[in-house]
């Protein structure tokens, strides 16, 4: 039986490695509506200078009830008295803008902390840029790597060779906007809510945040599983050893993912793909705590040990259920990975091609109209960002026109369980 250690990707484990790495969010308050943010990238700057953006990084693994966040709420308050008592003498908010935007600012810092404490993959599955720059089309050519070769040089004159990119594939990727609102102003806030409604109000923000960048990075798996999308060469059917264990079974399905996804062509390169980091992604808590067992070779019968074989090459093993969030009268479901299904892949950190490329992390709006006079539903956030995953689904994408065995994932069909065995 081999030593490798395999990592089970829990939010907790999720939250630790943001801290222990001091993994920061940087978050800011920008001027207008999300059409003018599109081009200004400045943010807000109060009257002494301060500028209304920061890296958040966490330095516990529970934000609530830390010394941070009773330290933050305390300012928060604070912040809250000072804007009222000025509107109860009927002072204009515009006289005071830099009170107003203190307290703005102290919950963008709040919310940017709960969304460390959020299981988001989105920097652990892509690669993930941030640019404010982007433009609405980002050409490939903005953010794929460049590539270049030392090349004898004979004589005086000869021409260098020149860096080029990697790719010799035209497109861009669009960059879409997500949006949420709050019906209430900062009046009712600030004379009609306690503060336990307004905690309720970013931890419901930072979920909703969560829940659609899980979407984007997994979705596009789901959907080819849901519609029978998947290309034969990168898709893993359950073994059937007749008179094996449930165990063997599972042993020997991820074997031969293994021996797939390591088998499977760079569609640049044309060579076989770089595997230095493997990741299995599963839908429930059952088949997590099975293969954290069987990828470490130890196979049982009736729960009882009855052989060991050598560990499987898996880094890591995540879980991925999915949310279902109700929002008055709808329900909004975000489906996770389906039944009886593992998807196997290389991460973007590891060199894979599959990229989000963020123009603006999750923001909220500062106006300088309408929101400063206290109007209603002019409280909302909103993040930017696209994807590039045609390469990373390889065969399987339906843009490409690939042929047989590309990509840098695999599909798997696992066995079903048998208490018998």
């Amino acid at each position: 039986m081999g030593d490798n250690k395999i990592l089970v990707m829990t939010k907790e484990e999720m939250v630790k490695q943001r801290i222990n790495n001091k993994t920061g969010i940087k978050s800011g308050l920008y001027f207008g509506d999300k059409d003018y943010q599109s081009s200004n990238t400045e943010p807000v700057v109060k009257s002494n200078g301060d500028r209304m953006e920061s890296t958040v990084i966490g330095s516990t693994p529970l934000w609530e009830g830390s010394e941070g966040y009773s330290r933050l709420w305390n300012q928060i308050e604070d912040a809250m008295r000072r804007v009222k008592n000025k509107l109860d003498r009927k002072v204009n908010i515009n006289q005071f803008p830099d009170d107003y935007y203190d307290l703005i600012d102290l919950m963008r810092i709040d919310i940017t902390r709960r969304r460390i404490q959020e299981e988001d993959y989105t920097p652990l599955f892509t690669r993930e840029v941030t640019n404010p720059n982007f433009s609405k089309a980002v050409s490939l050519l903005e953010f794929l790597p460049f590539a270049g070769v030392f090349e004898e040089i004979k004589v005086t004159g000869d021409n260098v060779p020149m860096l080029q990119q990697k790719t010799g594939a035209k497109g861009s990727v669009d960059i879409e906007l997500y949006g949420l609102g709050h019906a209430r102003s900062l009046e009712d806030e600030l004379y009609n809510l306690d503060i336990y409604s307004i905690e309720k109000v970013n931890t419901a923000v930072a979920r909703a945040h969560t829940a659609r960048r899980n979407n984007i990075c997994f979705n596009p798996l789901i959907a080819l599983t849901n519609s029978g999308g998947w290309h034969a060469s990168q898709t893993v059917p359950a073994d059937t050893t007749t008179g094996a264990t449930y165990d063997v079974k599972l042993y020997l399905t991820i074997r031969n993912a293994i021996r797939t996804l390591m088998g499977l062509l760079d569609p640049q390169t044309q060579q076989e793909i770089n595997v230095p980091r493997m990741v299995l992604l599963v839908r429930n808590n059952v088949i997590q705590w099975d293969l954290s067992r069987v990828l470490g070779g130890q196979l049982q019968r009736f729960g009882q040990p009855v052989e060991n074989r050598e560990a499987l090459a898996i880094n890591e093993v995540w879980r991925y259920i999915g949310d279902t969030i109700d929002v008055g009268p709808k329900r909004w479901v975000f489906p996770g990975v389906p039944e009886n299904t593992a998807y196997l892949f290389v991460p973007g950190p590891a060199g894979a091609p599959n990229w989000t490329l963020s123009k603006r992390q999750l923001t909220q709006e500062v106006g300088r109209g309408d929101v400063l006079t206290l109007a209603r539903e002019r409280r909302a956030w909103y993040f930017g960002q696209g994807e590039y995953r045609e390469e990373f689904l390889g065969s399987s994408s339906a843009t490409l026109g690939l042929g047989s065995g590309y990509g840098y994932v695999v599909t798997i069909d696992l066995p079903d369980f048998d208490e018998e065995t």
